[in-house]
């Protein structure tokens, strides 16, 4: 997660976020644990450009998204 430009945050070592990439009010906080990833944002655009560039590093399936 790192090398995608996510800090880790103090509390916690499985939660991610980068507020560097963010435009406009979109915000993307990322909880791994072992081979699951829960991805909260306000926009689906910022959640499949993360997807995108996290393909590069591992392979993925996803199995639904949470409304």
């Amino acid at each position: 997660m790192v090398e995608l430009g996510f800090i880790v945050t103090q509390f916690d070592k499985t939660v991610f976020y980068d507020f560097s990439k963010i435009k406009g009010d979109n915000y993307i906080i990322i909880v791994a644990a072992t081979d699951d990833f829960t991805i909260i944002t306000n926009s689906k655009v910022t959640a499949n450009s993360f997807l995108i560039r996290l393909k590069h590093y591992i392979k993925l399936v996803h199995l639904r998204s949470i409304s």
